[in-house]
């Protein structure tokens, strides 16, 4: 499991967009646990980055 202290380095190294979109990725995923239904496959956790992220490669 991640330690926070290397979570919090990698998070500052990044750019103030990309840790917005941090942000907001985090708020997506809380947002999937407190679904009712259950989640759709999408690839795993990657599918879904693309998928919230708007790639389709």
């Amino acid at each position: 499991m991640i330690q926070d202290h290397q979570l919090l380095r990698e998070f500052h190294a990044l750019p103030a967009d990309k840790q917005a979109q941090v942000i907001d990725f985090i708020g997506y995923l809380k947002s999937k646990l407190n679904q009712t239904e259950p989640p759709k496959h999408s690839g795993g956790s990657y599918g879904s980055l693309k998928q919230y992220s708007g790639q389709n490669s």
